[in-house]
């Protein structure tokens, strides 16, 4: 789970900061920051932001830190009856982590 305060968005992009909490069934928490930095048109100013992501791993069990490191993102939609979409940011250890909302 990620929160983050303020966040004002120009036409070349934005950047946001936010305060991440990592919870597992098999250790202690670990607190992130994460810097999300999106390219393209993104005017706009946001209050706050909450996301939530799912991690996937190629193991149950993730070490202090093992979520470190830069991600790239995918997105990919279709407007098939409601519209669904997906995102997914690859990275962490090793390139090892998926995250998805």
């Amino acid at each position: 789970e990620c929160r983050g305060g303020p966040n004002v968005g120009f036409v070349v992009g934005s950047v946001a900061e936010l305060r991440c909490l990592f919870r597992s069934d098999w250790g202690p928490q670990q607190v992130y920051i994460a810097k999300l930095t999106k390219i393209g048109v993104d005017i706009g100013f946001r209050a706050q932001q909450s996301l939530v992501w799912g991690v996937f791993a190629p193991t149950q069990q993730l070490g202090p830190g093992d979520l470190t490191g830069g991600y790239a993102g995918v997105t990919a939609g279709a407007a098939v009856g409601g519209g669904l979409g997906a995102n997914v940011l690859y990275g962490g250890s090793n390139n090892s982590v998926a995250l998805q909302p």
